[in-house]
């Protein structure tokens, strides 16, 4: 129980500065690149935080993972579903957005047609809504983090 709050309490934080990053990226960054889909080739270094702050994460949230397997305690379900929602957003991060941008951040070669550029405002709707899951995802492992060990009077009052 004791590493399930302590890696719990720890993913809380790196895990609102990863997201916090990629909203940041995505409220500044993406409306120039839809307005030209050219200066995606133009910035370099964008989203260098997430090479910092991925494998802390998910170190953090896999020891949490595995040292909460058996939590039984209020939340427990919550917690779960919390799991599935942020195993899509890691799966979906690793294998449509970064190599979506990795086509075209930083590399001058690259040939932009209007099927990519309409293929943009698509990737950029879904990060909004991956950003939204992310941000309420962090609220209920805070929730989880307050009630965890404690019994339902306790938790009543």
């Amino acid at each position: 129980m004791r590493t399930f709050k302590t890696s719990l309490f720890l993913l809380i934080p790196f895990l609102a500065m990863t997201e916090g990053g990629a909203m940041y990226q995505r409220l500044v960054n993406v409306p120039y690149w839809i307005s030209n889909m050219n200066l995606m080739k133009q910035f370099h270094g964008v989203g260098f935080y997430f090479f910092y702050f991925t494998p802390p994460v998910l170190i953090v949230w896999l020891t949490m993972v595995i040292s909460g397997w058996k939590y039984t305690g209020p939340g427990r379900r919550l917690l779960f579903i919390n799991h599935v929602f942020y195993s899509i957003i890691i799966l979906s991060t690793a294998f449509y957005f970064i190599p979506f941008l990795g086509r075209y951040i930083g590399n001058a070669g690259a040939v932009i047609t209007n099927a990519d550029a309409e293929q943009l405002k698509t990737w950029a709707t879904f990060s909004m809504i991956r950003q939204v899951l992310g941000f309420a995802l962090i609220g209920i492992y805070a929730y989880v983090l307050g009630v965890a060990g404690k019994t339902k009077e306790q938790i009543n009052g």
